[in-house]
Formats: C-alpha cells, sequence, structure tokens
C-alpha cells in the first residue's frame, strides 16, 4: 500500500502529462524513476514557444531542457530546479548546475504547489529575464551536500568535466576521489563513489565563482587553486591532474571573455591576475546552513600518483 506521501508524488507527476496537449507539445514533460521516492521530470520547452516579436527579444536556435529532481520528503521540501541549456549569449547563466526554483515561482516554497504550476511558470521566468541588463550571476543557488544524478550532471553544459583526486592533507599524503566541473561562470567539485555498473553518487561539497580566482599553479602531475573568499582571505583548492596546463587555458580563456587579464610567471608557473575585481562570494543561509557556503581548505602540496587507471577507464565511458 502506498503511502500519503507518494501518493501525493504520483499524483502530481501524472498532473505534468496534461502540459503537452495544454500547450500542443511545445512544452513536453517526461518523468524517470530514480529510486522509490525520488523522481527526475525532464522539460523540454520547444524553441518554437517563444516568438520574439512578442516576447521581448529571444531568439533561440535550440530547444530548452530543464530537470525537476523530487526527493522523498516532497511536498514538505520543494524540488531542486535545474536548466541544462545554456543562455549565456542572451545574457542569462542559469546552467551550471544550481537550483533555480526560486527565481521561477518568485516567492517562497509552499507544499500546496504543484509541480505543473511550477512547469508553466519556466517559460514567463525566461521571457522575463532574457536582455535583462543586471547581473545574472547569481540567477539560482548552489547547495552543499546536494546529491545530483551523474547522468543528468554530465548533460550540464561544461568546460571541463573530469575526474581527479583532491589533496586533501600533506602530512598523511591523503587524497580523496573527486569530480572537478568548470562551467561557464564557476568551478565546482563534487564528491563521488562508484556503484553498480559504474553508477556514481554524486555529491556537490564546493563551489566558487571563476571570477574569484586569484591564482593558478601547476606541478608534473597536480594543480592547485586560489580563490579570493574575501578581501584578506584565501582558499587553496589542490587537486592531482594531468590536466593542469589544460584547466589553465579554459580558464585563461573564460576569464579574458569577461574582461580579467592574467600575467604569468615561467619560473614557478604561477597565474595571478592584473586586475580582479572585487567580487566577494554571495552566502546565503537556509535552515541547515548548508547552502552557498564556501569551506576552507588547508594549504596543502604533494606530489603524489596520478589518477588510477580505473578512473581515466571510467572516463572514457562516461564523458
Amino acid at each position: 500500500m502506498k503511502s500519503l506521501k507518494l501518493e501525493n508524488i504520483h499524483k502530481n507527476i501524472s498532473a505534468c502529462k496534461s502540459i503537452n496537449k495544454e500547450t500542443q507539445n511545445m512544452i513536453f514533460t517526461f518523468s524517470k524513476q530514480i529510486k522509490e521516492d525520488e523522481y527526475l521530470i525532464n522539460i523540454n520547452i520547444k524553441k518554437g514557444y517563444f516568438q520574439p516579436e512578442k516576447d521581448v527579444d529571444i531568439n533561440l536556435n535550440t530547444d530548452l531542457l530543464f530537470v525537476l529532481h523530487i526527493a522523498h520528503n516532497f511536498p514538505t521540501n520543494p524540488p531542486i530546479l535545474f536548466c541544462l541549456t545554456s543562455l549565456s549569449h542572451l545574457g542569462l547563466e542559469i546552467c551550471d548546475g544550481k537550483d533555480i526554483l526560486e527565481d521561477v515561482i518568485r516567492k517562497q516554497w509552499k507544499n500546496d504547489m504543484t509541480l505543473k504550476e511550477i512547469i508553466l511558470k519556466i517559460p514567463k521566468f525566461i521571457i522575463k529575464n532574457i536582455n535583462n541588463k543586471r547581473n545574472k550571476l547569481f540567477f539560482g543557488k548552489f547547495i552543499l551536500e546536494c546529491e545530483y544524478d551523474y547522468n543528468m550532471l554530465s548533460k550540464v553544459p561544461y568546460y571541463y568535466f573530469n575526474f581527479v583526486k583532491e589533496i586533501i592533507n600533506k602530512r598523511t599524503r591523503k587524497v580523496e576521489n573527486r569530480i572537478l566541473m568548470i562551467t561557464e561562470s564557476f568551478c565546482l567539485i563534487f564528491e563521488y563513489k562508484a556503484g553498480y555498473f559504474n553508477i556514481y553518487e554524486v555529491k556537490l561539497i564546493f563551489w566558487a565563482s571563476i571570477m574569484s580566482i586569484f591564482g593558478m599553479k601547476k606541478n608534473e602531475n597536480s594543480f592547485e587553486f586560489e580563490f579570493s573568499k574575501s578581501f584578506n582571505q584565501r582558499i587553496f583548492l589542490p587537486v592531482i591532474t594531468k590536466d593542469g596546463e589544460k584547466i589553465m587555458n579554459i580558464i585563461l580563456n573564460i576569464l579574458q571573455n569577461k574582461g580579467i587579464n592574467y600575467l604569468f610567471n615561467n619560473k614557478n608557473q604561477l597565474m595571478e591576475s592584473k586586475k580582479l575585481p572585487e567580487f566577494d562570494i554571495k552566502e546565503e543561509k537556509n535552515n541547515n546552513n548548508n547552502e552557498n557556503k564556501i569551506d576552507d581548505i588547508d594549504n596543502n602540496k604533494t606530489n603524489d600518483n596520478g589518477i588510477d587507471n580505473n578512473d581515466r577507464k571510467d572516463i572514457d565511458k562516461n564523458i
């Protein structure tokens, strides 16, 4: 016998199917069950849904893809809404794995809101905010300790997405498995554990704006980020990877596109910003204080071994 919570989830998901008919398949939804009480709703908004002459200057060259993640505590806690389509060319940066639910519904979550209501509000959110000249960097929020579906995460537009090992302690030479992701505007670190058939349990443990990078340094098989959390506070993030030079070039190109230039010191391969705008990392608090925080990481460096061969095989299979 189903619990009342499960019945409510199934009722909400079933109601979403009517959206296809009501919008003449311009908004198409498809649900996927992950666990007994956990679902993903894939949302495809056709590019033809928006009319440039009517809906401001929206000239889309592709359909828009979103995902609603519904967990077992729904509707007590809200679902999480992700965007999987880059809209940065239209001035809207929302496809970095951020939860944009509150921005879309424009109010705090109430447990009487339906999934169908959320989905129908997405196009209005897009229309309202495209070409709006204000800073859109922090539309949405990152939630630390949030679990991601690995396959969904790999579909988020990224510049770099690979397995690395984070250096936790120089003295004990301890490292931990991580996934490093660099998107249009952010650096993200995920903790992961391999499950059956290489299905990963992925959890967000660190995020920071690309614009808050103060320096970068690479050795033979390690790479270190230096983030500016505030005017006089730095966060060091050393990882083991053979892609250090590649990562440097990616980040340099992103920053140059944002109008920030770096100086290069050939002696110790240290990248330092010539002019980095003041950019305090935005922090927002929720009840469990897990949202939008960056924890300090020990300033440790080591010359440990590179990525395991098994990790390399997984990379080839999944990325």
